[in-house]
C-alpha cells in the first residue's frame, strides 16, 4: 500500500504522543532507518517533534506538533480513512 507523506508524518506524530525510541518509531509506521530519519529530521526542524532524552534517544511530540495532529483529524473528518 502507497502512503502519502501525510499520512507518515500523521502516523509518526500519533506514535511519539508518549515518547519513543526509533526503532519503535520504525516498527510502528513501517519506515526503513533511512526513511525514518528523514522524516525525524524533517518533524524535528519543522518544532512538530523533539527529541526528550538523549540516552536512550527519545522523540516526543510538541505542542506545535499537537496542534498540526489536531488539523490532520479535521482532515480526516471531510476524507474519512485518509489518516489511520
Amino acid at each position: 500500500m502507497i502512503r502519502t507523506r501525510g499520512q507518515i508524518i500523521f502516523k509518526i506524530l500519533m506514535t511519539c504522543r508518549m515518547e519513543q525510541n526509533r526503532s519503535h518509531i520504525a516498527e510502528i509506521c513501517g519506515l526503513d532507518e533511512y526513511a525514518l530519519k528523514r522524516y525525524l529530521d524533517l518533524l524535528i526542524e519543522k518544532n512538530l517533534i523533539k527529541v526528550y532524552a538523549v540516552r536512550p534517544v527519545l522523540y516526543e511530540t510538541t505542542d506545535k506538533g499537537f496542534e498540526a495532529l489536531d488539523r490532520l483529524k479535521v482532515i480526516n473528518e471531510f476524507m474519512p480513512g485518509w489518516f489511520k
